[in-house]
């Protein structure tokens, strides 16, 4: 029988150094959401107060953007959270309200790809 040892020494080197950081506190994931969110709704906002203002004689086009303005406000945030966060959409209550129970704060996707947030 080979003598393994039973724990890497670099995986034991980096759990203590994220065991000795601070974990992020649901208060401020939720922060940091509606920090996204404004991200996504800001310009969106922007585009349609600018359609709103500039609308004239021709109905046709002032709908037409509006559905163009529509349709990027469903495609915005999946392109949004899957080059910033890269994560699979779970659900929804138990995503936001898993860190409140946990010991590390984290959500139920970090515990499946093993991250925690630092504070």
């Amino acid at each position: 029988m080979v003598d393994l040892p039973s724990y890497p020494e670099d995986a034991a080197r980096r759990e203590t150094v994220v065991e000795s950081r601070s974990y992020a506190s649901w208060g401020r994931r939720v922060g940091a959401y509606l920090i996204d969110t404004l991200i996504i709704l800001a310009p969106l906002a922007i585009a349609i107060g600018f359609l709103v203002a500039v609308e004239g004689d021709d109905d046709d086009s002032a709908w037409a953007a509006v559905g163009i303005v529509y349709l990027v406000t469903l495609v915005l945030p999946f392109v949004y959270y899957t080059v910033f966060h890269g994560r699979v959409v779970l659900p929804v209550i138990l995503v936001y309200l898993w860190p409140l129970w946990d010991a590390k704060n984290q959500a139920l996707h970090d515990k499946v790809v093993g991250s925690v947030v630092k504070a």
